[in-house]
């Protein structure tokens, strides 16, 4: 799969146009160890801002703080999750993943027919938000390995970047 990580930095909005930007086939976007980073959608009247996945890309954001995604729209998405998350299941794929993420907004964001997880976040803290979003039609093969959202929280007592 291909990678398109080096467009993303700490403190950086970067803003979608209003139309349908296309993430080509297996296209993971593993965004790692960034501050301040916004994905935002511009809409002009009805057109909103649509990435939208062929065959298969995601967004996975770890070991970063305050993440902002504003309105956004996904449609096809899901990938297989570049690291670990046996707690749920074996071959999980999602179309926005979070591991280890210190405060998360998700603000006016929609995730449609994903193969996987719309949204899968695991070790999230601090202030996590999800306001006026809509997650539907997002499915998996088996039990577990799919669905609209999951939000894990392994320890609820102690250290939280160790849990």
């Amino acid at each position: 799969s291909k990678h398109v990580d080096q467009y993303f930095s700490s403190n950086t909005t970067i803003l979608f146009l209003p139309g349908i930007h296309t993430l080509e086939n297996n296209t993971t976007t593993l965004i790692n160890d960034v501050n301040q980073l916004e994905l935002m959608g511009n809409s002009s009247g009805d057109v909103g801002s649509t990435i939208q996945c062929e065959g298969a890309g995601s967004f996975f954001f770890t070991n970063s703080s305050n993440i902002q995604i504003r309105n956004l729209t996904f449609i096809n998405c899901g990938q297989n999750f570049p690291f670990d998350i046996s707690i749920l299941c074996n071959s999980c794929r999602a179309a926005l993943a979070f591991d280890t993420v210190d405060t998360l907004l998700i603000s006016g964001v929609t995730v449609n027919c994903s193969n996987g997880w719309g949204v899968f976040a695991k070790r999230v803290y601090g202030t996590v938000s999800v306001l006026d979003s809509m997650f539907a039609s997002n499915y998996g093969t088996r039990e577990h390995d799919g669905g609209n959202t999951a939000f894990i929280y392994r320890d609820c007592v102690g250290d939280h970047k160790d849990a």
